[in-house]
C-alpha cells in the first residue's frame, strides 16, 4: 500500500506540473508488434510476446509514461510483463494493473474502464530517460480451451491506447501505431498452417 501511494502521489505530482505545460514540438508513436511483425497466428494453449515500440522522428526521450493496452475481445490470459530499459519492473514508481499472472483478461481487469484492457504507468529511474524502442514487453496466451468459450472467434485485435508521455516540463503527443492482430487457428486449419510454414509450434504452459 506503501508503493502505491508513493507511486500515486509522484505521478499526480507529474500530472500537475504537465497540466500547465506546453506540448514538446514532436511526437511519439507507441505500436504493438510481436517479433517485428503487426500479426501472428498462435494456437490455442500457445504463448506469445508482445512488445510495445515507441518511435520518434527527432530522437524524443521521456521521464514518464501512461497507457492501455487494449482487446477487441475478452479471453486472452496474461502471463507477465517487463518494463524496458530505464524503467523498473514492480519497483514504487510501477502503478501499473494487469490483472494477476494466467488470468483471463476481460472487462474487469483494469476497473476504471468498461473496455476490455490492462494498464500501465510508471516513472523512469531516478536521473535516468528512455527515448526509443520496446517500452514495455507482455507474455500472453491463447487459452487451450479458447473455442469452447468463443466460439467462431478467429482474431483478436491489440491496440494502443497513449494517455500520457512527458519530459520534464514538456508533455509528448503520443499517437497509437497500427492495430495488432492475433489470429487463432482452428483445429482444422493449424495443420495446413504448419506445412505452409505460417505457424511454427510455441512454447505450451503447463
Amino acid at each position: 500500500m506503501v508503493k502505491a501511494e508513493s507511486g500515486i502521489v509522484r505521478f499526480g505530482a507529474a500530472m500537475f506540473v504537465c497540466a500547465i505545460c506546453l506540448p514538446a514540438h514532436a511526437d511519439y508513436k507507441i505500436t504493438p508488434l510481436s517479433g517485428g511483425l503487426s500479426s501472428i497466428f498462435s494456437g490455442p494453449g500457445d504463448s506469445f510476446s508482445l512488445d510495445l515500440v515507441l518511435t520518434s522522428d527527432t530522437a524524443d526521450t521521456h521521464l514518464s509514461s501512461e497507457f492501455r493496452v487494449l482487446f477487441s475481445e475478452p479471453g486472452l490470459k496474461y502471463v507477465s510483463y517487463n518494463w524496458g530499459d530505464g524503467y523498473t519492473t514492480g519497483g514504487q514508481d510501477d502503478i501499473s494493473s494487469p490483472c494477476a499472472n494466467s488470468q483471463l483478461i476481460d472487462a474487469a481487469s483494469y476497473a476504471l474502464t468498461a473496455d476490455v484492457d490492462l494498464f500501465f504507468s510508471n516513472l523512469t529511474n531516478d536521473g535516468a530517460v528512455f527515448g526509443v524502442g520496446t517500452i514495455l514487453s507482455l507474455l500472453l496466451e491463447v487459452p487451450s480451451d479458447w473455442f469452447k468459450h468463443h466460439p467462431g472467434v478467429y482474431q483478436v485485435e491489440v491496440s494502443i491506447v497513449p494517455e500520457l508521455f512527458f519530459d520534464g516540463f514538456n508533455v509528448i503527443p503520443t499517437t497509437a501505431g497500427g492495430v495488432f492482430l492475433v489470429n487463432i487457428p482452428g483445429p482444422a486449419a493449424i495443420g495446413l498452417l504448419a506445412l505452409a510454414g505460417a505457424i511454427r509450434p510455441r512454447r505450451r504452459r503447463s
